[in-house]
This record gives structure tokens, C-alpha cells and sequence, in this order.
């Protein structure tokens, strides 16, 4: 049977059964992943990747306690599934791929974490942490102490007791517009939480909370929409992104996911299908109002000569940051814009220029630019150097010189 064949029996399989979850506890299941550290890498490190060769996979070994408190604390390395795991299915913040090792995702500077309506940056769930085997209570330095493990591995970390709720409900809704036609008045809209840009067009996703528990007909119309959207991914080996515009897709498959959601189900309603494999990404990090700006006044992703390449893909997520422990962005409540860039897999010299030519200039004319660390990073680029004086400014330790 050929790859094509099999990729189609797993896109029924996730269409009946859901989507699935790994069994194996690793950091990482699929191949092409981005590296975590090295000295938990399970097979053949170091290991020179190519894109089309697999990389390794790194194991989650650790321990996980609740404690009387309600606090989650964890010994070594998890991954997000682990904990889901130890609470017992309860809904919980989690990233789109519970694959991801809590560990890694505290390195990144910006990580964001999604409960059914709300979205959130997974710093401002941490109480305590441990690096090289002290433990330290959160305080203004813990980017500085996190941020790529520039201090030390991570050994172990305590997340308050809200970043787990009692199942809720929420209702997911879309607009869709012609590049030329977006409606910058939604982009003022509370309920607002995702935002897709491919080549032809442009859709806005809504989410709201909701008293009404969906029924058995929503139910099950939710868990095969939701399989449906992936399977799309599903049905297409990575190899393939280069010759079919699958990114581009991503936001018109979204439409059909429409209703009631529960967050025991569903805790974050954009999952990263577990065959992903091997893409280059980046996101990048900036305050919504300068996202807005840079939409209408310099029209990014909307007019020609700032269009989404074909092949590529934009996914924004809104974030409501308290700026309690991440005071990167400001003290107090502020809104925030996690932007995915998606391409395939080496394609990477065509994404850096579209990230240094397209987008950095438009955003960085309005408000401050920064990047997720845990994501592909444009060489020799101005974007860097705008996202290390971001984190400079809230008390990250640079310890080097961007003239030398």
C-alpha cells in the first residue's frame, strides 16, 4: 500500500474515532520535529536532519503531583498529555500539541497556552521553578531565568491550580473576506481568537463562552468537524506542501467548524495534527493594536505586494495578557498577537524573506517585534535584534554585543 493510501485510511479512522493521542510519551511523536535538548534525545544523537529524513525523538521522563493546594507540580521533563493525564482528563491551558515537553515550552520567551475561549502565556501559570536543581518562586526574572535555557535545564515546575478549570462550553463562529474585503471593525471584537491568511482570502474565527451544554446531535457533529479539519492534513504527506498548497487551505477548512464545544473535549479548538512532520515556522510576537495598524494602514497579507505566498500559511491568535509575571509587553492587561508563519519543509530561506521583506517591516513601523525562541529564528535579521531589546526591556541578562 502506498503512503497516499495509508494517509486516506488514517483521515476515516480520525473522522470516526477522533483525533489520537499518543500512547508512547514522548517529547515530539512524529519525525521532523524541532530538537529539544540533547541529552534526552532516545536514539542516534547527534543526528544531521534533512527534510526528508527523520529526527530523533526525545523522551519525557518525570513525575507529576497535585498537591493540596491544587498546584500541578512537576519533577524532570513532561509533556502536556502527561499532565492531562494526571488530572484525569480535567480541561486544562494547553498548547495545539500536547506532544510539546512542558520543559521545552518554558524556553521560548512566549509560549501560549488555550482553555475553550481564552488564551493565555503559559508563564503567568508558574509559581515556582527549578533550574540546574534549585527551586526559585516566581518573580519579574523569569524570562531571564527560562528564556532559552540560558541558565540551565529545567528541571522541574509548579503551575497555579487555575491553569485547570471545570468543563465550560463555548461557541466557535467565522467571518470569511476577500483580501481586498476584510472587516476591520471585527478585529475590534471581543469574541475574536483567530485570524487565517492564506493566498485568496482571508477568515476571522470567533470564540464565546456559553451557559447551553451542546446536545447529543451537536456533540457528535463537533467531534467529526473537529476530526475533519486535520484529516485534511491527514490525507497529505509532508513531502507533498511544496507541490500542493495545503497551507493554503487552512483557513477556508476552518469554516465548517461551527457550534457548541465543550473544553472537556475540545480544551483548545486549533489542534496541530499529530502527522505534521517536518515544516519550517515562526511566530512572531507583537501587541494587537500594532497587528491592526499594520493590517490597515500598510496592508499586510491584504494587498499584492504584501499577500501570504501560496505555498505559505498565517495563523493569528489573539492573547490577553495580565502582565503580572510576564511583564515584557507592559504591566497590566494587554492584548496580544501570536502570528504562525507556516511553509514547508526547506523552504526556509523563502520564509525569512518574507518574515524580513513583508511582515517585520509593517509591524515594527507601529509597536514593538519580537520571536518565539522555541520556533525557527531568520538568520543576520533586524527582527532579532528587535526581539532581543523586547526581552532586554524586561530584564532579560542579553550578555552580548549586536555590533561585534
Amino acid at each position: 500500500m502506498n503512503q497516499m493510501f495509508l494517509n486516506v485510511c488514517q483521515c476515516i479512522w480520525m473522522l470516526w474515532f477522533g483525533i489520537p493521542t499518543s500512547a508512547e510519551r514522548l517529547c515530539r511523536v512524529k519525525s521532523g520535529r524541532p530538537n529539544h535538548q540533547s541529552s534526552l534525545w532516545q536514539t542516534d544523537f547527534p543526528y544531521i536532519s534533512s527534510t526528508i529524513a527523520p529526527s530523533p525523538e526525545a523522551l519525557c521522563e518525570g513525575s507529576i503531583a497535585v498537591k493540596s493546594d491544587g498546584r500541578i507540580c512537576i519533577n524532570g521533563r513532561v509533556n502536556y498529555a502527561q499532565i492531562v493525564d494526571a488530572i484525569r482528563g480535567e480541561p486544562m491551558y494547553q498548547p495545539a500539541a500536547q506532544t510539546i515537553s512542558i520543559n521545552g515550552h518554558l524556553t521560548s520567551g512566549s509560549a501560549n497556552v488555550v482553555l475553550g475561549a481564552s488564551t493565555r502565556y503559559l508563564y503567568e501559570f508558574v509559581t515556582s521553578y527549578n533550574v540546574n536543581g534549585v527551586w526559585y518562586e516566581v518573580t519579574d526574572g523569569i524570562v531571564d531565568d527560562l528564556l532559552v535555557a540560558s541558565r540551565g535545564t529545567i528541571d522541574g515546575v509548579c503551575l497555579d491550580p487555575s491553569i485547570r478549570g471545570e468543563e465550560s462550553y463555548y461557541t466557535i463562529t467565522h467571518n470569511k473576506y476577500s483580501l481586498s474585503g476584510v472587516n476591520y471593525s471585527d478585529l475590534d471584537r471581543e469574541d475574536l481568537a483567530l485570524l487565517f491568511f492564506g493566498r485568496f482570502n482571508s477568515v476571522a474565527e470567533f470564540h464565546k463562552s456559553t451557559e447551553v451544554e451542546p446536545g447529543f446531535i451537536e456533540y457528535t457533529k463537533s467531534r467529526l468537524i473537529m476530526g475533519f479539519t486535520n484529516a485534511i492534513v491527514y490525507a497529505f504527506p509532508t513531502s507533498l506542501y511544496g507541490v500542493i498548497p495545503v497551507f493554503a487551505l487552512t483557513g477556508t477548512s476552518r469554516l465548517i467548524v461551527q457550534g457548541t464545544f465543550s473544553t472537556k473535549d475540545f480544551p483548545n479548538p486549533f489542534l496541530a495534527p499529530d502527522n505534521l512532520g517536518g515544516i519550517e515556522g515562526v511566530q512572531i510576537d507583537t501587541p494587537w493594536e500594532t497587528l491592526k495598524k499594520a493590517i490597515q494602514d500598510e496592508g499586510l497579507f491584504t494587498t499584492d505586494n504584501n499577500k501570504v505566498p501560496l505555498y505559505f500559511n498565517v495563523v493569528i491568535k489573539k492573547i490577553e495578557a495580565d502582565g503580572i509575571n510576564y511583564k515584557c509587553w507592559g504591566e497590566g492587561k494587554t492584548t496580544m498577537a501570536a502570528m504562525d508563519i507556516e511553509a514547508p519543509a526547506g523552504w526556509g530561506d523563502k520564509m525569512d524573506e518574507f518574515v524580513n521583506d513583508i511582515i517585520y517591516p509593517a509591524l515594527s513601523k507601529h509597536g514593538p517585534v519580537a520571536l518565539h525562541f522555541g520556533k525557527r529564528i531568520p538568520p543576520n535579521s533586524d527582527i532579532i535584534a528587535s526581539a532581543l531589546d523586547v526581552y532586554g526591556s524586561c530584564g532579560v541578562e542579553l550578555g552580548l554585543d549586536l555590533d561585534d
